[in-house]
This record gives structure tokens, sequence and C-alpha cells, in this order.
């Protein structure tokens, strides 16, 4: 889970005024409302939910926010983009990220913060990745699901410290094929290597039999 506070940069205390919280396993996002903003501290978009009482934005309304301060995955010059921005490919919570949420239309920003909010059950970006490796004569599906269930929890920690895979590459002397190949599950990584990732997104890694 990646969590983004909302503020208006005009403001001298730039005091959130809403979270953005995305579930990079779902690819859901939802955006919360603090509880004391009122209609005038927020975007005109959260503005019409909170006048009509409603502390939540959903996925649908909370993407359509994000994409309008982001470059559209059509657009033209997008390759450049990517470039600029270090990035593999199109990861529009990445931009998010690097732009600050900077958009022409108003001065509300977004900054990216460790941790988990009240209605945020993700995990915290640095916590340990544990995993358990079940018996001795462990079979090679068994060691595929194992495998299947961290690659990706790799990643998340990866994109939660706004690491490309090939900052991460750089960091522990991986290959970046090979970090592709363990996010998406499709490897069997030898203890080392996995520690070695785990210490390069910030974590550490914990392993006991089950």
């Amino acid at each position: 889970m990646r969590r983004f506070e909302i503020y208006n940069a005009a403001k001298r205390n730039r005091k959130p005024c809403a979270e953005l919280l995305y579930d990079e396993r779902a690819d859901t996002m939802r955006i919360v409302l603090s509880g004391d903003a009122q209609p005038a501290d927020l975007p005109i978009m959260f503005a019409l939910f909170a006048e009509r009482g409603k502390r939540e934005l959903p996925d649908k309304w909370a993407r359509r926010w994000v994409e309008e301060r982001v470059p559209p995955q059509g657009r033209q010059n997008l390759g450049e983009i990517l470039r600029a921005n270090d990035l593999d490919a199109y990861d529009e919570m990445a931009l998010l990220a690097k732009a600050g949420g900077r958009s022409a239309q108003d001065d509300f920003l977004v900054r990216e913060v460790a941790g988990e909010s009240s209605g945020n059950s993700g995990k915290a970006s640095g916590a340990a990745i544990s995993y358990a490796v079940v018996g001795l004569g462990e079979s090679t599906s068994s060691a595929r699901s194992w495998c299947e269930a961290i690659g990706p929890e790799i990643a998340d920690r990866r994109k939660a410290q706004g690491m490309t895979q090939r900052d991460l590459a750089e960091k522990t002397g991986i290959d970046q094929a090979a970090i592709s190949r363990i996010e998406s599950g499709r490897a069997n990584p030898t203890l080392n290597t996995l520690d070695a990732l785990a210490k390069g997104v910030g974590a550490t890694l914990l392993v006991k039999l089950a």
C-alpha cells in the first residue's frame, strides 16, 4: 500500500487535507479526506463530496483525480517523459510522486509518506519481509509458491521507495533482468539474492521454518 498526503502548497502550514491510498496488488485507489477539512480547504472534486457529507472518494474518482495530474499513457512524447523520470515503463503513481502531483489547475501537491494511516491496511515501507519454508524437502511447486509471493512484495517496497528496477540493480549489483523475473514470481532466487534485494529496498528479510 502506498500512501500520499495531499496538501495546498499555497498555504503556509501545508497541513494535509486528504490522503491518497493506492493498493498496488489490487490496483485500486481511494482518497480519504481529513476529519477537519472543510470544502473550502479542498480541491474542487473533493469539495463536491465533502458538501454531501462524504469523506472518502472511491477508486473511480480517486483515479480520475490522479489522471488529471500525470501525462496520459497515449501522449505522443511519452517515451521522452519516461526517460526523463528514469522509468522503464508507464507508471502513473511513480509519475505522480516524481512531479509531486503538480497541476496547472490548482495549488495542491502530493508527498509520499511511509507508514500506515488509520485507513491503510497495507505494510509500511521499510518493515520486514518474511516468508516460511515449508519442510526441508521443499518441492519445486512449493518453492515457486513462495517466490510468487515474495517477488511482488519486493516490487511493492521498491516502488514505495521511488526506485526503478534499474536503480535497484545498480544498488545491489543484481542484473535488472533477474530482478524483473524475481518481482514477477518467475524465478527461484537464492536467499543471498533475496537478502540483497530486501536490503536494497530498505527492508529486512526474515526466514522461518514452518
